[in-house]
C-alpha cells in the first residue's frame, strides 16, 4: 500500500521550498519512491514532477547544484524514454531502467574501446 499523499505532498513541498537535494534524495532517485509514485499515479505525473522541479532550478538560479540538476535531469531523460512502455504496464518501471542503463553502459564501454 503506498501513501497517496506522500507521493503527492512531498516532492512539492520540496520543490517549492527549494530543497533540491532533499528532493533528490528522498524522491528524485528514490526507486520505491518513483515505483509508488508510477503504480499510483502514472508516469507522465512523474515526468511532470521532474520538468517542474528543474524549472524550478532554473528560475531560482542553482548553479551551486549542478550534479543535482544532472542527476534529475538524467532521471527524466530514462523517463522520457521508456514512457510509452511503463504506460502499458506500470511493473515496468525496473525493467525501463536497467535497460537504458546497461544500453548506456555498452555506449560508454564502446565508446572508450574506440
Amino acid at each position: 500500500m503506498y501513501n497517496h499523499r506522500k507521493l503527492s505532498e512531498l516532492p512539492f513541498h520540496l520543490i517549492n521550498s527549494l530543497q533540491f537535494e532533499k528532493f533528490r534524495d528522498l524522491c528524485g532517485t528514490n526507486f520505491e519512491f518513483l515505483q509508488g509514485l508510477v503504480i499510483v499515479y502514472s508516469v507522465f505525473d512523474a515526468i511532470r514532477m521532474f520538468k517542474h522541479a528543474l524549472d524550478k532550478m532554473d528560475l531560482a538560479g542553482e548553479i551551486d547544484l549542478p550534479e543535482v540538476y544532472r542527476d534529475l535531469d538524467n532521471v527524466l531523460k530514462i523517463l522520457l524514454l521508456s514512457a510509452e512502455n511503463i504506460r502499458r504496464d506500470r511493473n515496468n518501471l525496473a525493467v525501463e531502467v536497467s535497460r537504458i542503463i546497461s544500453c548506456n553502459l555498452i555506449q560508454c564501454v564502446a565508446n572508450y574501446i574506440s
